[in-house]
């Protein structure tokens, strides 16, 4: 009754994935009241930025988006204004097939363990593939990267300074310096990096080098040099090694040698091309919070400073927290803690600790957790990314007087499924690794089976038939994997092939996988009988078996050495898959 307020948090990334293909960012929603008014997003609705959730950082990984960064410090500085009404031609909506993904609290299981760590020089990356291609939102690894960096080093007094690690060819004063300590006089000097990983999936590369002790660096230029941009795709993956992507990357090595002394003043200062241009630090330098806790180092036990739900600081470094919840679990984090304003909280989860105490870092290949920046008095905070993990390591950052956990959980999200079956056995160890498979493959479940809860979280074709065989004898359930295959069967809108992993920006093909979404069609058909979803799926496995055959051959795409990477078999193996596939199919349509 009376005045209500709806609001919605939207967040687009602008960059590719394995999950999503970006496009126009926008909102469309609806909400039907009782008595059939019906409320939906039109010029009527207000927008406004979100300042507190940081626009520029690092990816997850590959697969994933960025990280997600919250300074709560700036969630009520918000500008509304009216939204604009966008069109988007040939948009249709599809009722939603599976069920909705669950709301379990998962809680930590007994009190934390806490640790005093060195305090970790801040970790930056840069990101040199939306540098050198702004607006492009694929996730290929034959994108190159030919980017230039340049400032001028202010050396407050003569030293030895360390330009060892990171990707980059350095040169200062017109000299290019082999990887190590250079020794440097008081004064300026003219510095440039040249990015040598010149393609690849990490698509954020880290720079050690922008807090130098005892020296400061004057504005930031970037180059993009226009003559080793190159946007390949991967459809052949691991068949066929890019020659023109090599070829160009040895002229770039080249080129970076003969150009490590060009834009050098007589004054030391730096002269730029025309076209480079200043970039804010900011949107050049993004933090790696989970490159700092994988540096970190534990220094002694904290004792003294947990009492209770209250952290107290210390003056010996950073104090950290570990949350055991005693098995894998996946969802979104969620606490509520009391500080002072300007507390970083960083969140980090990770899958196994070994007995003796090592970490299974996942880094840099996945950034699985968050930042958070406190307001002062009471932060309460639900997190929009699911992340996967065991251990739970709670840092705290900036800390000058206590912080009170008052609450730490993570509500798990995951296909809404029960065991509909149950084994058991006079082996106690078989039993442990049924019981231990069924909860692997319900993390993996959300309205499509996926690769791993934490590392991928993506829908891998060839993963999805063994996972769909598997849910249906332990679930009974099929919806999930009707799921799948309708995305399987929508890729071929985009590739001559079903894609090997749907619906992303990866543009890439595994013939094999391709086949197995063929044998997937017929076995959901044969476990759960619905002979009209064969038949809507039948024109898709026509134009898959069709492509395939027009690209196999002395002279089709996959020709040549390539390697069936289900079986590590020749691709004459392909062609059974392919015969198998239409004989299957085409007696159940009988």
């Amino acid at each position: 009754r009376g005045k209500n307020r709806i609001e919605v948090i939207v967040r687009y990334f602008g960059c590719g994935t394995f999950h999503q293909i970006p496009r126009q960012a926008g909102l469309l929603a609806a909400l039907r009241l009782g008595d059939g008014t019906v409320i939906s997003t039109d010029v009527s609705w207000q927008a406004a930025p979100l300042p507190a959730w940081r626009r520029w950082t690092p990816k997850i990984s590959i697969q994933m988006e960025p990280v997600e960064e919250y300074d709560a410090r700036l969630a009520d500085e918000l500008e509304w204004h009216p939204s604009v009404e966008l069109s988007r031609p040939g948009v249709t909506l599809s009722p939603r097939g599976t069920g909705l993904l669950t709301r379990v609290l998962r809680r930590p299981v007994g009190p934390p363990q806490a640790v005093v760590t060195t305090v970790v020089r801040p970790q930056e990356v840069v990101p040199v593939t939306r540098l050198a291609h702004p607006g492009v939102v694929e996730a290929n690894h034959y994108t190159s990267r030919p980017v230039v960096l340049g400032a001028v080093l202010e050396v407050r007094r003569a030293g030895t300074y360390d330009f060892s690690g990171g990707p980059w060819a350095v040169a200062i004063d017109g000299r290019a310096v082999r990887p190590g300590r250079v020794k440097l006089r008081a004064g300026r000097h003219t510095v440039l990096f040249f990015c040598t990983a010149f393609y690849g999936h990490e698509k954020d590369v880290p720079f050690p080098w922008r807090h130098l002790p005892g020296a400061t660096w004057g504005p930031w230029t970037v180059w993009v040099v226009a003559d080793f941009l190159f946007r390949g795709n991967d459809i052949r993956w691991m068949a066929f090694p890019d020659r023109k992507a090599r070829a160009l990357e040895a002229r770039w090595q080249r080129w970076i040698r003969q150009h490590s002394g060009a834009w050098k003043q007589p004054d030391g200062a730096l002269s730029w091309p025309a076209d480079g241009r200043e970039m804010p630090p900011d949107q050049l330098f993004l933090g790696d919070f989970a490159a700092e806790f994988a540096a970190r180092r534990p220094r002694l036990r904290a004792k003294g400073r947990l009492e209770g739900k209250k952290v107290y600081p210390s003056s010996a470094g950073d104090v950290e927290l570990r949350f055991d919840f005693g098995r894998q679990v996946c969802g979104y984090f969620d606490f509520v803690l009391e500080a002072d304003a300007g507390v970083t909280v960083d969140l980090n989860a990770v899958e196994y600790i070994t007995p003796g105490g090592a970490i299974q870092h996942t880094f840099p290949n996945n950034r699985n957790g968050l930042r958070y920046i406190t307001k002062p008095g009471v932060n309460r905070f639900t997190s929009l990314k699911r992340r996967s993990g065991r251990y739970l390591f709670v840092t705290l950052r900036n800390q000058k007087t206590p912080v009170e956990i008052k609450s730490l959980r993570i509500i798990e999200s995951t296909a809404p499924v029960r065991p509909a079956a149950k084994f058991r056995c006079s082996d106690p160890l078989l039993e442990k690794a049924w019981s231990m498979s069924e909860r692997t493959l319900q993390l993996c479940m959300e309205d499509t089976f996926t690769d791993c809860p934490l590392y991928e979280q993506t829908l891998w074709i060839g993963d999805a038939r063994n996972e769909a065989l598997y849910a249906s004898t332990v679930y009974g359930t099929h919806d999930v994997s009707a799921r799948g295959l309708e995305l399987g069967a929508q890729s071929l809108g985009r590739f001559p092939l079903v894609g090997c992993q749907v619906p992303s920006a990866w543009e890439c093909l595994l013939p094999a996988w391709s086949f197995l979404w063929g044998m997937h069609v017929w076995e959901h058909y044969f476990l759960g009988g619905d002979k009209a979803f064969l038949r809507k799926m039948w024109p898709a496995v026509v134009r898959n078996l069709y492509g395939a055959w027009q690209r196999i051959g002395p002279h089709g795409l996959f020709a040549g050495p390539f390697w069936n990477l289900l079986e590590w078999a020749p691709i004459d193996h392909d062609h059974e898959a392919v015969l198998h596939n239409s004989m299957l199919l085409a007696a159940a349509l009988r």
